[in-house]
């Protein structure tokens, strides 16, 4: 679901919870991939994404996003503040640049690394 399609209706979003809900109770591998998530914060977006990736590569394929995740977290917390500086003036410039992406993050002043 894009920003192109227009705003979600009550009747999407409500098949969004219900099929995520339905996909997270009978997969265990999923709830695995999962456990160290708040579940219950996750936003309609967020439980779309979850379901795309499923549908993509089922808990395994989600799990390698998690682990990436984690790698990209570790990584940022070896920066030194130098070097967080720079990617944070470089993330800037394509903020300022990008009409898109501003729409897709929202207020980049709310953004930070760690």
């Amino acid at each position: 679901m894009s920003d192109d399609d227009g705003p979600m209706t009550d009747e999407q979003q409500k098949a969004i919870h219900e099929q995520f809900q339905m996909i997270y109770e009978k997969d265990p591998e999923l709830r695995k991939a999962l456990e160290k998530s708040d579940v219950a914060s996750f936003n309609i977006e967020e439980k779309y994404s979850i379901i795309e990736a499923y549908m993509q590569g089922g808990a395994a394929g989600l799990q390698i996003e998690l682990e990436d995740d984690e790698e990209d977290e570790k990584a940022v917390m070896d920066m030194s503040e130098e070097e967080i500086a720079v990617v944070e003036a470089q993330f800037a410039k394509l903020y300022a640049a990008d009409p898109e992406l501003q729409s897709a993050i929202g207020q980049a002043s709310s953004l930070t690394l760690l």
